[in-house]
């Protein structure tokens, strides 16, 4: 029974998530129809409730789902804000004891629990908003066009590509007519801090740039063997299937060769580490000095260090979360966070003396201001906030 509530579960997440296929939905219609207990179980997310919580349940694992349902339909009692506290400061080396200070973190974030005080004055009067799409685009010939100010349509024009801009605020390169020597024309498409962008290159494939990122590529890849593009900072990659022309990202001492396939690559100068997480198919990643190389399968994340590559099973969702436009954490430790806030929202993190131990787990939109990660950090009771400015004051 246990194996098919949390299939039951899966469903219900990917339904909130908004993420279900045909099969699926009709694979959960049916569970729904199958019983009036399952009606009632399912009367809980409404339509106003959904409003409310959607990008919360969008950022939290199954099992915390299926727990806060219950709570929800009162069959699970509520946790203490105490126990809460006490409960976020455990190693999360059980995955039931991360799962249970996730379903906490959910409920006190919900909960009204920062309504008042001079945490909660701080942040409102200092908030910060998102970043936002937008992007600088380099041409071979060296011309820049920032794309946030530029009006949708034809932007240029190379070696018989078209580069565009489209409605929905993406960079498209397609092929306009008889493809000239594209041999060194390399373009380079780069968000700022606080800056995120869309690329659809000519072979069908596509990039999404995270902030303070870059990519730089030939505007055709139609006289090169190998589709070969170079990457710093962080891009999710849908490569178009091309037997013939493997598709190479070369990043930081790196070169990751797919034929097609759905892959992350961490690749920023401030990281720890260069990682590569996998979501479909199979990639090859290799170090740029030595002969050290792997394959990875689905759910697989490479770890590039000074002392080689190393692989582990990771949940593919983390990874993927800020294409997804979310934030989502899961024993992460403050420093972590906080880069991958300074980025999006364009800060400076100061820290102010011990610096907090506490692993935090938990998520939120990356349309929210920053105050709403914050928020959700303090909760733990481990991490204290002050906003003074673009300064962020993290102090335990």
């Amino acid at each position: 029974m246990l194996k098919d509530q949390f299939h039951v579960t899966k469903l219900i997440t990917g339904y909130l998530r908004g993420n279900l296929d045909p099969e699926e939905q009709a694979e959960l219609d049916n569970w729904i129809a199958a019983s009036a207990e399952n009606r009632k179980f399912m009367e809980g997310f409404t339509e106003e409730q959904l409003s409310a919580d959607l990008q919360i349940f969008r950022s939290v694992n199954e099992a915390a789902i299926w727990t806060k349902v219950q709570q929800r339909l009162g069959t699970a009692k509520a946790p203490k804000k105490t126990a809460f506290k006490f409960l976020q400061r455990i190693h999360y080396q059980l995955a039931a004891a991360a799962t249970i200070a996730l379903v906490f973190s959910v409920w006190i974030y919900t909960s009204g629990y920062f309504e008042g005080g001079t945490t909660k004055k701080n942040f409102l009067a200092n908030d910060i908003p998102p970043g936002k799409i937008g992007a600088t685009l380099t041409l071979s010939n060296g011309k820049t066009i920032v794309l946030g100010e530029e009006k949708d349509g034809k932007l240029a024009e190379e070696a018989g590509i078209s580069i565009s801009k489209t409605k929905d605020g993406q960079l498209e390169y397609t092929i306009s007519g008889t493809i000239g020597s594209s041999t060194g024309k390399m373009n380079t498409l780069s968000t700022a801090v606080g800056q995120t962008y869309i690329l659809n290159l000519p072979d069908r494939s596509k990039v999404y740039l995270n902030a303070a990122s870059s990519l730089t590529y030939p505007s055709s890849f139609s006289e090169s063997k190998i589709r070969r593009v170079q990457l710093l900072g962080e891009g999710y990659f849908e490569i178009a299937k091309d037997k013939a022309h493997p598709f190479v990202v070369e990043s930081l001492g790196q070169q990751v060769e797919v034929l097609g396939t759905h892959f992350n690559i961490n690749a920023y100068r401030n990281e720890p580490a260069l990682t590569t997480t996998l979501m479909e198919g199979s990639v090859k990643v290799s170090k740029t000095s030595g002969n050290q190389s792997l394959m990875l399968k689905p759910g697989q994340q490479s770890i590039l260090t000074e002392e080689g590559i190393k692989v582990t099973k990771v949940d593919t969702d983390l990874a993927k979360a800020w294409k997804n436009n979310e934030f989502m954490f899961e024993n992460e430790s403050i420093e972590n966070i906080m880069r991958m806030v300074e980025r999006w929202y364009n800060v400076e993190v100061v820290y102010i003396g011990e610096r907090p131990t506490e692993r935090f787990v938990g998520g939120v939109s990356r349309f929210d201001n920053v105050s709403k990660v914050l928020e959700l950090l303090e909760s733990t009771g481990g991490v204290n906030f002050k906003i003074e400015g673009r300064k962020i004051y993290v102090s335990t």
